[in-house]
């Protein structure tokens, strides 16, 4: 079993295009991927502990 986070930040065009190639290689019987949309003020109650990140995300954040 493997559990991974990504954060992502896409535009709608690239999140329907990734959307579309996970479709193409999960397992639906196996596999999991789960997508959570977080707004603006969901980013801001972020909590980062350790390396902090050398990016800043936009308002169409992905977590994958």
């Amino acid at each position: 079993m493997q559990k991974s986070v990504f954060e992502c930040g896409f535009s709608e065009g690239q999140f329907e295009l990734v959307c579309n190639q996970i479709r193409r290689i999960v397992n639906e019987k196996e596999d999991q991927v789960r997508f959570y949309p977080m707004n603006h003020a969901c980013q801001e109650k972020v909590l980062v502990l350790g390396a902090q990140p050398n990016f800043t995300v936009s308002d169409s954040a992905i977590i994958l």
